[in-house]
């Protein structure tokens, strides 16, 4: 029970006179501060945000050289050819290494420049490696006896061409570098007989270019002689020689149409008709034309045509003189009558179509490239065989016979020297075909049944 002395009142006031104040400093000091605090973490927000920006742009721009490493190209040494493989593979690497210097280090234009010219130079090596076995393969083709006129490297090339062209398919240099000039070159000492007096730097993007021999170009003139050969041909079976009208307007007829440069024409002086280079160019040297200006091109030209002019009726001299030791030999002192000699082109004539006929057996034999044994397919429009062959046996004026359906039903050729027709229906068999020619050739029926039967007839597949 409180005292009843006790006055609640009077206790609260004395409490309070004796109780400790308790000062709260807190509250000031974090207001105080809170500015700071604000900015501090506001700047640790903007770092991070920086921070992520930054690594952003980092991870774009290792990505940037990602792809430029992805597009540095990758030669493989082993690939490449034993002769450069040794300096390409030193190469290479340095290549690489400034391939990867420029994409570190540089930026825009000048990583894409820097990174551009490195890259054709790594890919340069496997073109060098390609350019090697072209050329290899060019010189083989080119020096090849056994195509149609043999070697086509001309006799008008100088020593040190042809040994340069020799080498480089060879490969026979001795060094491979990069010039002054930063050029990949190959050096060529000189060696033992060689032609090279002294060293040759021949740079790889010169390969195809430098030292290449001159090939044959007696194309025109080749053809000339063959033309010449036909007529000649022609000539010989209707004894007509160099004197005769036809032979001397064919021939300048020829001519006339013929014109050759001057590499042509030394290919034509030297490859063909055997003359040194010098001696040839004293030659064309004079005025052969005498048009009052010597060493011209028309010089040249009247040069090549001369010889051809002259070797033709050479040829039908050559021909009709032994064609009159042959009348000497077969007949009395007394001459042959314009009858005799008639026989004699007569036989000369039809043995002439019968032997061209049999130089063509093994294609009848073997039905190529258009017979089909036993029927004469290769009278068609559209097949060339049969004038080919005719034509080579001195026939023409070729005609197509048709029906009323314009289908070729015949065709009818000339022999030029007897002037007699030979019509053969489509559907004749070999021995039809061969009989009507020699038969318009001058062979009697008889004849050619004998001629055929010793020359044709044992042959399997022409029955």
């Amino acid at each position: 029970m409180p005292s009843r002395y006790y006055n609640p009142r009077l206790a609260k006031n004395l409490a309070d006179a004796y109780k400790q104040e308790v000062l709260d400093l807190a509250t000031p000091i974090e207001r105080a501060f809170q500015p700071f605090v604000q900015m501090t973490e506001k700047r640790y927000q903007e770092k991070l945000i920086e921070k992520e920006k930054y690594e952003k742009q980092m991870e774009k721009i290792r990505a940037e050289q990602d792809s430029f490493f992805k597009d540095m190209p990758v030669v493989d040494p082993n690939k490449l050819d034993d002769s450069i493989r040794d300096f390409a593979t030193q190469d290479l690497m340095r290549s690489q290494q400034e391939y990867r210097w420029t994409v570190e280090n540089t930026q825009g234009y000048d990583r894409i420049k820097g990174t551009g010219d490195i890259k054709n130079n790594i890919n340069y090596w496997g073109e060098i490696n390609t350019k090697l076995a072209t050329y290899q393969q060019d010189y083989i083709d080119r020096r090849n006896t056994d195509q149609p006129g043999g070697d086509r490297t001309s006799n008008v090339n100088d020593a040190v061409t042809i040994e340069m062209d020799r080498r480089k398919a060879n490969k026979e240099f001795d060094a491979v570098y990069r010039n002054k000039e930063g050029q990949l070159v190959a050096l060529f000492n000189p060696r033992e007989d060689s032609a090279i007096e002294q060293p040759i730097e021949l740079p790889f993007d010169q390969w195809d270019k430098a030292f290449i021999p001159k090939e044959r170009q007696t194309k025109k003139y080749v053809e000339a002689i063959s033309s010449f050969d036909k007529m000649i041909d022609t000539a010989k079976r209707e004894l007509r020689w160099e004197d005769d009208p036809t032979n001397i307007s064919e021939i300048e007829s020829t001519l006339e149409s013929l014109t050759f440069s001057k590499d042509e024409a030394l290919s034509i002086a030297v490859d063909q008709l055997g003359l040194e280079p010098e001696e040839y160019a004293g030659t064309i040297s004079a005025d052969l034309d005498n048009d009052g200006i010597p060493g011209t091109i028309d010089d040249v030209n009247f040069f090549i045509k001369e010889n051809l002019r002259q070797g033709a009726l050479t040829q039908l001299s050559d021909l009709r003189g032994a064609y009159e030791t042959k009348l000497k030999e077969t007949k009395t002192p007394e001459k042959l009558t314009v009858a005799e000699q008639k026989e004699i082109q007569r036989v000369d004539n039809y043995n002439y179509v019968g032997d061209k006929l049999e130089a063509f057996k093994e294609q009848m034999q073997e039905g190529q490239p258009d017979i089909i044994k036993g029927q004469v397919n290769w009278l068609q429009p559209e097949s060339t065989f049969f004038k080919d062959m005719a034509s080579g046996m001195g026939f023409s004026g070729f005609v197509n016979h048709l029906d009323d359906d314009d289908k070729v039903i015949a065709v009818e050729v000339t022999n030029e020297v007897t002037n007699n027709k030979a019509y053969i229906p489509v559907g004749s068999n070999t021995e039809e075909v061969i009989k009507r020619l020699m038969i318009a050739a001058g062979a009697t029926p008889r004849e050619a049944d004998a001629y055929y039967i010793k020359k044709f007839q044992a042959l399997p597949g022409l029955e």
